[in-house]
């Protein structure tokens, strides 16, 4: 395929969103795990270092979740039905019955035309 066709294609721009997410999911699960790592590490190190000690509040939880909120949204638009093409696919459904009614009654106008001599 040609390079510029290729970047006309509407296809071939879902493709590299998705790929693109993909790279997206990658870069969430490695940065997660090494801020839960920070976490947990910080709080061995006061552990063994302070008698009173006490769990600090897990704040890699609050980047987890809003991060993979907005991956969820992501995963919606590219890969569900509610997506980038739902306008479309909807409009070509209603066009598609518009024409099925406009068939029909046309169907429906030339039976009774037959009916009456």
């Amino acid at each position: 395929m040609d390079k510029n066709n290729t970047e006309r294609d509407p296809l071939w721009a879902v493709a590299q969103e998705r790929v693109q997410s993909k790279l997206h999911i990658y870069s969430f699960i490695v940065l997660n795990a090494v801020l839960w790592l920070i976490w947990l590490c910080n709080n061995l190190w006061k552990k063994a270092y302070d008698r009173s000690f006490y769990w600090e509040f897990p704040w890699p939880l609050y980047v987890m979740l809003m991060w993979g909120s907005i991956l969820f949204l992501r995963y919606i638009k590219l890969y569900s039905k509610y997506g980038k093409n739902a306008v479309a696919e909807e409009y070509t459904k209603l066009k598609k019955t518009e024409e099925y009614k406009k068939i029909q009654k046309t169907v429906e106008k030339d039976i009774s035309d037959q009916k009456v001599p």
